[in-house]
């Protein structure tokens, strides 16, 4: 990535390949839509309101051409499932449009470790695919290294979904 600090502009300086962009949109709309900071410009400078984790995510959001404001229009927030210690992740769900083939969307974020557990696929390219026992050891074992270099990681997921959870269910618990 390039740029400074909030500033939502920069590059991605890696694979760019349609593969490796199929697999960042989602990504990066995950780090949109499950998100409650606000990036805004004050006297010329980007700042963040809110929780600068969260913050970052919206600047790396920006610099691949998504912002929230749009975002939040497209796929409005109809429910959460906030953050706790006991989940370690939060859950938001959204109205699709019409470039999806369920009426709600499901986003989650959090602890990578727990966000994993719950997941049965993963996506591969454009293509969704069912997550397989050394996929998922690759994925454990690509956050272990990160987190003994002391980064910050998290874990995204998404899943479509056809009808509305009920507020204190846990429908979050196989997520895609």
């Amino acid at each position: 990535m390039t740029g400074e600090g909030y500033t939502p502009t920069g590059e991605f300086q890696w694979d760019t390949s349609t593969q490796a962009d199929a697999e960042l949109q989602p990504l990066l709309l995950a780090c949109v839509l499950c998100n409650d900071a606000i990036l805004q410009k004050e006297n010329g400078e980007w700042a963040i309101l809110g929780d600068p984790t969260e913050g970052a995510l919206l600047s790396l959001a920006g610099k691949g051409g998504l912002r929230k404001d749009e975002q939040d229009d497209r796929l409005p927030r109809v429910s959460e499932f906030p953050f706790s210690s006991e989940r370690k992740r939060m859950s938001v769900m959204v109205t699709a449009d019409n470039s999806h083939t369920t009426p709600y969307l499901m986003f989650t974020k959090g602890s990578p470790e727990l966000t994993l557990e719950r997941c049965t696929q993963i996506q591969v390219g454009s293509q969704v695919q069912p997550l397989t026992a050394e996929q998922r050891s690759q994925i454990l074992d690509q956050n272990n290294q990160m987190a003994s270099r002391g980064l910050r990681v998290l874990g995204f997921a998404s899943k479509p979904l056809t009808e509305l959870p009920p507020e204190a269910s846990e429908i979050d618990r196989k997520t895609a």
